[in-house]
């Protein structure tokens, strides 16, 4: 009741009426909440407080953070970004890793999985000769071997074969 007063509340202050304030209730609502907040904020003030509201967020934030971790599984070069993600969604559900299935020592693996997919990456396009027009490629190809911990036979690969020898 106390959100459906608010809204009403605002959708009449936006309009100037008068009748804002000719309710008492709906005055109170109005008057609970600063001037030009928005219908947003005012939903998240008027909820903020409930189970409810702390419930749907942190159900919320468990979708959203398994479904950053099943992507960052498959393997993305923007692991870093994603990794990110998943660690901000279980912060604003409250969540542990365990909340959401996985671990610190996974979380871990799964950034050098991410680095080792940048690295084929780059390196695939290395071998396609793209390095020869663009030098930046090798550099990222090189940075993202020592974000994973990887060696050349590790991508399948020996410093002869970069070179082109």
């Amino acid at each position: 009741m106390k959100f459906f007063l608010a809204c009403v509340a605002i959708a009449f202050s936006m309009c100037g009426s008068a009748l804002a304030q000719s309710h008492p209730a709906v005055e109170a609502a109005f008057n609970a909440f600063p001037a030009g907040t928005g219908a947003t904020i005012v939903r998240t003030a008027a909820l903020k407080d409930s189970e409810e509201a702390a419930q749907l967020n942190r159900q919320r934030a468990k979708f959203a953070a398994q479904k950053w971790l099943k992507w960052l599984r498959q393997g993305t070069e923007a692991y870093d970004l994603v990794i990110r993600y998943v660690y901000e969604e279980a912060y604003n559900g409250s969540l542990t890793l365990a909340d959401i299935g996985t671990s610190e020592e996974e979380m871990k693996k799964l950034y050098a999985l991410g680095a080792k997919t940048a690295a084929r990456k780059w390196y695939g396009y290395l071998c396609k000769g793209a390095g020869e027009r663009d030098p930046h490629f090798m550099a990222f190809f090189i940075v993202e071997m020592v974000r994973g911990n990887l060696r050349l036979p590790d991508m399948g690969t020996c410093a002869d074969a970069l070179s082109g020898k």
